[in-house]
């Protein structure tokens, strides 16, 4: 830790508030000896509360003021009478001085307090809004770690629902290679038709996203007759896609088009078509 980085700590404003313990204080009282800057910022700190207790101070009401001397007066009289000691009068330079002297502690008294007074309250205020910055800065963590957590535990299911299709034996597998002559030559799809309860999932291995106002559209060819099987996007978090329930089907092909679908397949736009092995 460097010089800079040693004052930032707030081992300046601890120790000249008396709140660092003996080990500190006496390290702090090292590094002054040793690194004049130190020792410069322990009197400016000094100084700086010094002044914030001048500008807070509040004058006493004058009934208090005279009420004060004159309780100072009669104790005064008190003790001198205790040791036989002649009586001051109030006009005595003595007792002038006397009085003098105890408003002077009084006040210094006052000044003291007020000081320690204003520097704990800044102090802890400056200590509540750190602890405060960094409580929302550990919520805000907080959250988008729950955030995240849920983003992960929602794609773990959606993937062990695939590994289940995947693996289940009364499901029929067709892959459907991009078509030669089509649009995307490169793209790839899987469906998986399970033929005891109809479903029909389909799994994006390889299509480009689809232009705005458009979408892909799997159909189930049955004797040469295209049937609808539902429209789907494509994006990045896309998995294992519920599809419409088909009966029968001889080739599954994908087409793009418009949002919502068609009645019947632009084959101009055919990206992907695979056979059903029997």
């Amino acid at each position: 830790m460097n010089i800079h980085e040693y004052i930032s700590s707030g081992i300046v404003e601890s120790y000249v508030l008396g709140l660092s313990d003996r080990e500190e204080a006496a390290e702090f009282e090292r590094m002054c000896r040793e690194h004049p800057e130190v020792k410069t910022a322990r009197d400016l700190f000094e100084l700086q509360l010094e002044k914030q207790a001048f500008v807070n101070v509040v004058a006493p009401p004058e009934r208090v003021r005279k009420g004060f001397f004159a309780e100072l007066d009669q104790a005064a009289a008190q003790d001198s009478s205790a040791v036989s000691s002649p009586v001051v009068p109030m006009s005595a330079p003595g007792h002038q001085r006397t009085t003098g002297n105890w408003a002077r502690y009084l006040a210094a008294a006052s000044i003291i307090l007020l000081i320690a007074s204003t520097a704990l309250n800044f102090y802890f205020f400056q200590q509540y809004k750190s602890y405060s910055t960094r409580y929302n800065d550990l919520l805000a963590q907080n959250q988008l770690l729950t955030s995240n957590s849920n983003t992960i535990q929602t794609r773990l299911r959606s993937y062990e629902s695939t590994i289940s299709r995947l693996t289940d034996t009364n499901v029929t597998v067709v892959k459907m290679p991009g078509f030669p002559k089509g649009p995307s030559p490169a793209s790839l799809a899987t469906v998986y038709w399970d033929k005891r309860t109809k479903e029909v999932y389909i799994y994006v291995n390889n299509m480009p996203r689809a232009v705005p106002n458009k979408q892909y559209q799997l159909w189930a060819l049955v004797g040469g007759k295209p049937v609808d099987a539902g429209t789907f996007d494509v994006n990045g978090d896309t998995v294992l896609l519920r599809m419409k329930n088909v009966l029968n089907a001889e080739t599954f092909a994908v087409t793009l088009e418009k949002q919502g679908g068609s009645p019947t397949p632009d084959l101009t736009q055919l990206y992907v078509i695979g056979n059903v092995k029997t």
